[in-house]
């Protein structure tokens, strides 16, 4: 068995490289990014007191990226927002890893290929949470190497801190993973794999919010997210927390892997529930074919951005109110606003955020149709006579059709979310529309070019991700990183409009560039066979 294990886990990274490569090396350049910057905003601890105080103080902060510690030194910063920010995103990093590799593998016909030689029917499950873990360590210990070569430059990092923040980031993964696997324990329907998985990374952050924001501080041990927070890279460091982590965690392996042992393929761990009977499903040609199967999904999509709209415009009054104090409190956000209405750049900023996940869901679902080439189910569409372009067409309209409902879902939840706040006039509503649907330039542009590279070049289809996470760092992160203004004006987030602003013809190129993209990718897919 030991044999199996290794060969498999061996086999998964090799499978994977490319997709951890892709997640940790911009992870790790945002960890290597922030101290220097933040020095260079407030280059003393007396300097950025007042922000500190603010920060401290202020309840929408705090539900974004948790409790800054006291006093607030360069390395605490970093582990408040940047630990936030990487603990989250390697989350979904793990999540979808240990998700793709064990049950999905089961629907897609390759875990069957696994069983087929063999191995018992715990390897494949063993093998996918040690690959994850591999990849968690890899990215906590790449991370706190990064932090040690920058107490050469940054004078208040410190060598515990380094480790203690690779830890919590290497926790957070491995807890965010787990969490997963437990959940999919019960999960039936291979088309729900995916989104109940993402929706424990969602449950996660939901219970460190309400630990942060009300006080629970205990609450936190219940959330991997959370797990930042009683380690306290750069404050406590506290390593009997780690290794108490590390223990549950290891526990918990065993329980899931235990569970996972009676839980037959390809199914959940619980009998499945009669239902009641349906009326039967008259699925007309390739195009109800692709909704049938997308609409989960799309429901799923257009709840998430709705309620994270709603959560983060509800939040506008008290980020508003920190960032127009004293002159010495809110640098750093009057930059990344880029203005001195800061209630409306607010607001355009929350629609970048949000326009930078309707994104993702776009580009996710035109990738998803190069998976399902390579296992060989386009092949059964084509089979029936339709043409060569059919397949890929039917998925493009559908992305097209969840892109305008999520920016719809968008401007419906920040309309209720800004509604929640007293001093919201008319106007922010207004804001609020243009940021919203100035949105749909960007994220047509960055579907397209998935379209474009999954018709035309399909082995370059992992580089449908690049375009998306280059923009989103450079959009979101550029002013604090202090880049040039023609590097920001390259990402197509950085063009979010509001009432007034006389540059509406760049999301408007941008949406036609998407669409054409899309058409040229779906006349390559005529040209060309399938993989």
């Amino acid at each position: 068995m030991t044999h199996d294990l290794l060969a498999l886990t061996r086999l998964n990274i090799r499978t994977r490289r490319g997709y951890l490569l892709a997640w940790c090396l911009p992870l790790w350049a945002l960890v290597a990014a922030f101290p220097p910057a933040y020095e260079s905003y407030y280059p003393t601890l007396e300097s950025r007191q007042p922000m500190i105080e603010g920060l401290r103080s202020n309840t929408g902060t705090t539900a974004i990226y948790g409790v800054i510690a006291d006093p607030g030194t360069i390395g605490q910063m970093t582990a408040w927002e940047i630990g936030a920010w990487v603990g989250l995103l390697g989350s979904v990093m793990a999540v979808l890893l240990v998700t793709g590799l064990h049950r999905r593998a089961e629907y897609s016909g390759l875990g069957e290929l696994q069983r087929s030689t063999g191995i018992r029917p715990v390897v494949p499950a063993a093998a996918a949470l040690i690959t994850t873990l591999l990849a968690a360590v890899v990215l906590g210990a790449g991370s706190s190497v990064v932090l040690l070569f920058e107490q050469a430059i940054v004078e208040e990092l410190t060598t515990s801190g380094a480790f203690a923040f690779g830890a919590s980031v290497a926790l957070a993964a491995t807890g965010s993973a787990l969490l997963a696997q437990a959940v999919l324990l019960f999960i039936h329907d291979g088309a729900a794999l995916t989104r109940a998985a993402l929706l424990t990374v969602l449950a996660s952050f939901i219970i460190r919010v309400v630990a942060d924001t009300r006080e629970l501080t205990w609450l936190n041990w219940f959330s991997p997210l959370g797990w930042r927070e009683v380690i306290g890279p750069y404050d406590t460091d506290d390593w009997t927390v780690v290794a108490v982590l590390v223990g549950v965690c290891l526990l918990a392996a065993v329980l899931i892997g235990a569970a996972d042992r009676r839980r037959s393929f390809a199914t959940g761990l619980l009998p499945r529930r009669r239902q009641a009977s349906r009326r039967p499903r008259h699925i007309r040609g390739p195009l109800g074919l692709r909704w049938v199967l997308s609409r989960g999904v799309l429901v799923a999509w257009v709840l998430v951005v709705a309620g994270l709209s709603g959560f983060l415009m509800s939040l506008s009054g008290t980020i508003a109110d920190l960032v127009g104090t004293s002159e010495g409190t809110g640098e750093v956000f009057r930059d990344l606003f880029d203005g001195d209405a800061v209630y409306e750049e607010f607001i355009a900023y929350i629609c970048q955020v949000i326009g930078i996940l309707i994104a993702a869901a776009g580009v996710q679902q035109i990738t998803a149709h190069h998976a399902e080439e390579q296992a060989r189910t386009v092949d059964l569409q084509r089979s029936t006579g339709v043409r060569r372009w059919v397949p890929l067409g039917a998925t493009t309209l559908v992305a097209l059709l969840s892109l305008v409902a999520m920016t719809v879902a968008l401007l419906a939840g920040g309309a209720v979310g800004l509604a929640s706040q007293e001093n919201t006039m008319d106007e922010d509503y207004a804001s609020l529309t243009y940021a919203a649907l100035s949105q749909l330039g960007p994220t047509l542009f960055l579907t397209g070019i998935a379209v474009l590279l999954v018709g035309a070049v399909p082995r370059l289809t992992q580089f449908a991700w690049a375009p998306l996470a280059a923009g989103a760092v450079v959009s979101l992160m550029g002013a604090i990183l202090q880049l040039p203004d023609w590097a920001i004006d390259a990402s197509p987030f950085s063009h979010t409009q509001l009432p007034g602003d006389d540059s509406l013809g760049v999301p408007l190129g941008l949406a036609v560039g998407g669409l054409v993209l899309m058409g040229v990718g779906l006349v390559a897919a005529h040209r060309r066979e399938i993989l």
